[in-house]
């Protein structure tokens, strides 16, 4: 919804961007993962955006500034009702400042990195899976271990075939609806930004599982695809 929130303050107008702080808000206050894939995907609808003209520079720099006030005014309420919340997403950026700046995996970047990345194997098992998932909690831990790496829990439950059908899927419906999407959208980059936020939340999670993050961007971009058509054919007619 943020990515949303962006493309229609830069394409519809400035009141949208008032949508951009509260949804920032709600992910401070529900993890630090959505910040993570918020961050690529805003980064590559801003630069695009900043580099088409001056007051696409200038909107990019007053995002930026709403993004950290809200994220800095949501962080320091968050301290005062929940400390051990507020504490764990510190640490989060405080893992991923190490990583960036000093090259040092901590926290659940050295899992992530490491005991996570668990493969079959055999080679019928890479091809066909063995039917189940390894993410923290199932039975199935008991005997391959435990990964919260979507795609890897993607090749324990069927293999290359099941991901095979799976991504190909999602990347054909998210094609498709970017080739009926008009030039605006296109231009925007957000599809690219939705297919950068499934990359990194299918790592930290099971983005095709839950369901409720690919239904949303495969929603939107269906709404995207449809709407500027349905308004072209109006202005068409007028």
């Amino acid at each position: 919804m943020g990515l949303v929130a962006i493309y229609m303050g830069m394409n519809l107008g400035k009141k949208y961007y008032w949508f951009l702080p509260f949804c920032v808000f709600i992910i401070v206050l529900n993890g630090r993962t959505g910040l993570i894939t918020l961050a690529f995907g805003f980064a590559l609808m801003l630069v695009k955006r900043m580099l088409s003209s001056v007051r696409g520079l200038f909107q990019v720099v007053l995002i930026i500034i709403l993004s950290v006030t809200f994220i800095i005014l949501g962080l320091a309420f968050l301290q005062s009702i929940q400390p051990d919340t507020y504490t764990w997403i510190v640490s989060g950026f405080e893992d991923t400042f190490a990583l960036v700046f000093e090259g040092s995996k901590q926290g659940n970047y050295e899992q992530l990195t490491g005991s996570f990345l668990m493969f079959p194997s055999q080679l019928l098992d890479w091809v066909f899976g063995y039917g189940v998932r390894v993410y923290g909690g199932n039975s199935s831990n008991i005997w391959f271990g435990t990964s919260d790496i979507g795609f890897i829990n993607d090749l324990f439950m069927g293999g290359i075939i099941y991901m095979a059908l799976l991504y190909g899927t999602i990347i054909a419906s998210l094609t498709a609806c970017h080739k009926k999407s008009g030039k605006v959208v296109r231009d925007s980059k957000i599809f690219l930004a939705f297919g950068v936020v499934l990359l990194i939340a299918n790592y930290k999670g099971e983005v095709a599982r839950s369901g409720m993050v690919l239904t949303t961007i495969i929603f939107l971009g269906y709404l995207l695809s449809t709407e500027l058509k349905i308004e072209e054919k109006k202005w068409q007619s007028a």
